[in-house]
């Protein structure tokens, strides 16, 4: 078993054991529909220790190390994955100390709250 699929099954692992039960619609996926800063709809899939962004609205696509996005209380942050740690790097982008993490709390295109993290094949994605 791989370092990753190791790391994602032990979030998995934890978020179920403080008693968040998986509902139907928990599911993994190659890609992750999240909401960046300015409220604009983007997915995102791996590309090595990077990021495929698509643009909902017209398919435009581009490659980046790092991935701004909202959090569930609509704070902006900015994302990067540390594949030496195999974690998260999170920088909220008001200002503030950054962090480590194995999991992404996001907003999906609907508003809906969502944890995800990083799995062999793409996304694990739990909604909250």
């Amino acid at each position: 078993m791989s370092m990753r699929v190791a790391l994602a099954a032990g979030a998995l692992c934890s978020a179920l054991s403080v008693g968040q039960i998986a509902n139907a619609a928990d599911h993994p996926d190659t890609v992750l529909h999240y909401l960046d800063c300015d409220g604009s709809a983007w997915s995102a899939s791996w590309s090595g220790d990077g990021f495929r962004h698509t643009l909902s609205s017209n398919g435009a696509t581009h490659f980046d190390t790092v991935m701004h996005y909202q959090t569930w209380d609509r704070g902006c942050w900015e994302l990067r994955w540390d594949a030496r740690r195999g974690a998260f790097y999170h920088r909220p982008l008001a200002g503030g100390a950054g962090h480590y993490d194995y999991i992404l709390n996001y907003v999906d295109w609907a508003g809906g709250r969502w944890t995800g993290f990083r799995t062999k094949e793409g996304w694990y994605h739990i909604q909250r």
